[in-house]
């Protein structure tokens, strides 16, 4: 009888025994479930955060690109700005000296004219005093002759 009880002593140790094993492993499964889910959980939240930054990253990259081509266009446009400013004041140049080279030229023309005047009075008044000339050598000839 004692033997029995032993036996069934025994069996009730093994099947306690059993029970907390299988407990201890339920414990464990359920530990491991529980750590692969925070951890799941964790790297989603992580996956997350640098999907999130790098989307910011992005649209931050788009700005800069966005502020480099505004400044540029600026850049352009007030080069281009300057290039008409020097092309307008190169074109005022131009006209001023083509007005001053069309004065010049009307006042040689001028200066010709009057010069040609000039020649040609010169030539008008010499002309005369040969023909004086020769109306006084005539009337010396004459006088001599009588």
């Amino acid at each position: 009888q004692r033997q029995k009880q032993r036996e069934r002593e025994t069996e009730r140790q093994r099947q306690r025994r059993g029970k907390e094993i299988e407990a201890e492993r339920q414990r464990q499964r359920q530990w491991q479930r529980e750590t692969e889910t925070e951890w799941g959980e964790r790297q989603r939240e992580t996956e997350m955060e640098a999907e999130t930054e790098r989307e910011t990253e992005a649209e931050r990259d788009t700005e800069r690109e966005r502020d480099r081509q505004r400044q540029r266009q600026r850049e352009t446009e007030t080069e281009a700005e300057r290039d008409r400013d020097r092309v307008g004041r190169e074109t005022e140049r131009d006209r001023d000296r083509d007005s001053v080279t069309e004065r010049d030229r009307e006042i040689k023309t001028e200066r010709d004219r009057e010069g040609e005047r000039d020649r040609q009075t010169d030539t008008d008044i010499r002309e005369r005093q040969r023909e004086k000339d020769r109306e006084k050598e005539g009337e010396t000839d004459r006088q001599t002759n009588t």
